[in-house]
């Protein structure tokens, strides 16, 4: 049920709603319970020693969930992160070892890696169709890329600039592809059910225990489920690649389209015949 709408909603329209419903959880357990000491004849106002403790117990358990799931969600961050800063080391060793190529294939192989690497800074936002576009010109560039890297490795396949050409080359290809998969990759949405669900419960358990408490039990319960509200929408922001307010930085790819834009390239000959992707 939560994939069906999580990724549409505002985070912080999520700890609203997250908010609310436990407060109706809340209120529901503690009706339940009143309703229950009147058909069974007992005190509704006397709260047992195991009760506290089981309550302690249930919202333990639920902040270990939330600590494995935050920490799961943090580790994706910082894979994305690795991966731009891999990502960008690849493109310019692979920029470094072109300059060895004799021209013209030196000058249109850099040239391609330069709009390559303009493509592979990833825009912010929920996806749209200009995404897609750049999405789908980054993977016309691979093609052109390996097929350019085909050809000017061909005179040196006897010497190590040839292997070391193609090494990189299928480096870069590699983490590429690494890097869109990791952006697609997010905590499983049973793990998120589930947890939302406990949420939900142990509100309605805290309820069941607190009927006829004072109303400064009532305002610290809701500030309990702020607080527990906040710590999701951290998981859920984290685990939003694009539309979340914590980006993965670009920086590294960023400074290298700068410093490979400052590099002087001649025009890449029209007359080389680019080679199909096998």
């Amino acid at each position: 049920m939560i994939e069906n709408f999580l990724p549409t909603l505002p985070l912080w329209l999520v700890g609203i709603v997250l908010v609310f419903v436990c407060v109706l959880a809340f209120e529901a357990g503690r009706l339940f319970r009143q309703r229950m000491a009147r058909r069974l004849g007992f005190d509704g106002t006397v709260i047992s020693e195991a009760e506290g403790y089981i309550i302690g117990a249930i919202f333990g358990l639920f902040a270990f969930m939330i600590a494995i799931t935050y920490s799961i969600a943090l580790e994706r961050f910082d894979e994305r992160w690795n991966l731009v800063v891999e990502e960008a080391t690849s493109v310019s060793r692979l920029f470094l070892r072109a300059e060895l190529l004799d021209e013209p294939m030196q000058t249109q192989l850099r040239s391609t890696l330069r709009d390559y690497a303009r493509t592979r800074i990833a825009p912010h936002g929920v996806w749209n169709e200009d995404m897609a576009r750049q999405l789908e010109r980054s993977h016309q560039l691979r093609q052109k890329l390996w097929g350019e890297a085909r050809v000017a490795a061909a005179p040196y396949r006897d010497s190590d600039l040839g292997s070391d050409l193609i090494d990189g080359m299928n480096d870069l290809l590699t983490v590429g592809t690494r890097r869109e998969l990791a952006g697609t990759a997010q905590i499983p949405s049973r793990i998120l059910n589930a947890m939302l669900v406990y949420l939900v419960v142990a509100a309605a358990s805290l309820g069941y225990v607190s009927t006829d408490r004072p109303k400064g039990l009532r305002v610290a319960s809701t500030l309990l489920f702020a607080l527990f509200a906040m710590a999701i929408i951290l998981i859920l922001d984290l685990d939003r690649p694009r539309a979340g307010s914590i980006e993965v930085p670009q920086t590294a790819l960023v400074n290298l389209v700068a410093t490979l834009d400052k590099v002087p390239l001649r025009a890449p000959p029209s007359s080389i015949p680019e080679q199909p992707a096998d």
